[in-house]
């Protein structure tokens, strides 16, 4: 039986759809953060059933991960170089997620060695070398060189 589900959380008279884990009773686990900022990745809460609607009462365990918030333009988020960074958040016990589009939030446990925002800033120096003019002279004069390497001349 599967036990994630997606509910419509009230939080001080707003509600958003969240995708949770069913922990038993009136119990969650936030399998996603919350966009208003109330729940993390990974809080477990407490919710009061009001007919089709779920009223968040309070948060019973936070996660215990370290959350790091950017603005990141569409070419980052969109890159191979932040698929990398996220793979080693997931590897370091932690997860990455996108809202809006530009919005990353890295969630990694508190313990965790991995520097997110040294992390994210070389992401941002690869991506922004592969699309430079200059980087594009580059790789055309490494490629013009290595065809010339391979041609005889007569």
């Amino acid at each position: 039986m599967n036990d994630e589900l997606e509910l419509p959380i009230e939080f001080d008279g707003f509600t958003e759809k969240l995708l949770v884990h069913h922990l038993g009773g009136n119990l969650y686990r936030a399998e996603e953060s919350s966009v208003l900022g109330v729940v993390q990745w990974k809080d477990e809460f407490e919710v009061e059933r009001i007919e089709e609607r779920y009223r968040l009462v309070r948060i019973t365990r936070r996660s215990g991960m370290q959350t790091s918030s950017f603005m990141i333009p569409l070419v980052v988020a969109e890159s191979a170089e932040l698929k990398l960074l996220l793979e080693k958040v997931v590897a370091a016990g932690g997860n990455g997620e996108r809202i809006f589009g530009g919005c990353l939030l890295i969630h990694v446990p508190e313990n965790s060695k991995l520097d997110v925002g040294k992390e994210l800033e070389q992401v941002f120096a690869l991506v922004r070398e592969r699309q430079s003019p200059d980087s594009l002279k580059n790789k055309f004069r490494r490629f013009r060189q290595r065809v010339l390497n391979h041609v005889k001349l007569f």
